[in-house]
């Protein structure tokens, strides 16, 4: 039960930190290629 309580606070944090930096990326390749990739 307590591993539960530590477990999904981490879980998000992570999932946050996953979603941030495929957004960073995604947007960095975009600039890359301006735009011209299929």
């Amino acid at each position: 039960m307590d591993a539960m309580q530590v477990a999904l606070p981490i879980v998000g944090i992570v999932a946050a930190a996953a979603v941030a930096f495929y957004a960073v990326s995604f947007a960095e390749l975009r600039e890359r290629f301006g735009g011209l990739r299929l």
